[in-house]
């Protein structure tokens, strides 16, 4: 079982990799996540971009 948004997961149930079950939709509330591994080495361009990100106010 999966939970993705549809953007992401369309393709899969177009190809058939993925089945819906049932018809229920959940609406997103306007939040973004954003995840970077911890092991990964600084990137000053996209903790720009997550700093930016954290600070947009919420709709």
């Amino acid at each position: 079982m999966a939970l993705g948004w549809g953007l992401l997961v369309q393709g899969y149930l177009d190809d058939g990799s993925l089945v819906r079950l049932g018809d229920t939709e959940v609406t997103a509330e306007g939040r973004y996540n954003v995840v970077v591994p911890l092991r990964r080495k600084p990137n000053a361009l996209r903790d720009l971009f997550v700093e930016w990100l954290a600070e947009r106010p919420s709709r």
